[in-house]
């Protein structure tokens, strides 16, 4: 994502208007139990290209059904939580531009994996794994992308990546990304490059959590990240922090110095 404009802003909270439940439709619960219905009704992801994009497809129509109730709740609320989960659903991948099937497949595993552990934390059973098809994800990962013998490859490629993205930013805000707003814009397009890398790289069977965990903190601060200038406190900033660390954590535990 590219910054349109390097005004430095404020975020305003929502005060007492934004309180009570305004949203008009679909509750939360309503809006995951109409996408696992429309999951319920697709096929799965199959064996073939063909089915795999007849998957795709019709995953993108499934997700939308709770993207669009969920956004207009997360309009009228000042939870980041809640404006988490909608990004995410807004964002999900899906299979246009120059995206590869490859890499539509795993994006959408990794935000499957953080929607449920966002719908948790807001206590939204309906939001589940289960909900969005990580079967089917997991399934459709495993066929287009092979792991290789050993390891080595991926954590040398992870480390240069590393090196040549976040790498010239750390990990913890306490680096001076905290109320820089510039930097934030900054530091948004080294995640964004980061995360296209990873794209790229084919994980041995041990470490296919980690690159998942990897690709859902990154769907997650995609989520959280301003594309302007913006100054960024309280919940949402708290939230920026916990994933750095989640990330920082799981390349420390993989032995990847960045």
């Amino acid at each position: 994502m590219l910054a349109h404009s390097f005004a430095a802003l404020s975020i305003v909270a929502c005060l007492a208007s934004c309180g009570g439940d305004t949203a008009s439709g679909k509750s939360v619960d309503e809006a995951c139990l109409a996408t696992a219905d429309a999951f319920a009704a697709s096929p799965g992801p199959g064996e073939t290209a063909s089915s795999h994009t007849a998957f795709l497809a019709a995953a993108d129509k499934a997700v939308k059904e709770a993207a669009f109730p969920i956004r207009d709740r997360s309009d009228d609320s000042d939870d980041w939580a809640l404006h988490e989960l909608a990004s995410l659903l807004d964002s999900f991948p899906s299979l246009v531009g120059r995206w590869s099937i490859e890499e539509v497949a795993w994006r959408s595993r990794a935000t499957v994996v953080r929607i449920a552990e966002v719908a948790a934390e807001l206590g939204e059973p309906s939001c589940s794994a289960e909900t969005f098809r990580l079967d089917a994800w997991e399934s459709l990962t495993e066929q287009l992308t092979p792991p290789p013998a050993n390891d080595s490859k991926y954590l040398d490629d992870l480390e240069t990546l590393c090196s040549g993205t976040i790498g010239a930013f750390s990990l913890s805000t306490e680096a001076g990304a905290v109320g820089d707003a510039l930097n934030w814009v900054a530091v948004n397009r080294a995640l964004q490059d980061f995360a296209v890398g990873v794209d790229d790289l084919a994980p041995s069977a041990p470490l296919v959590d980690r690159h998942v965990e990897l690709l859902a903190a990154a769907e997650s601060l995609d989520a959280l990240l301003p594309d302007v200038a913006v100054t960024i406190a309280g919940e949402r900033l708290a939230r920026i922090e916990d994933t750095l660390g989640r990330m920082d954590a799981s390349m420390a535990s993989m032995g990847v110095d960045c």
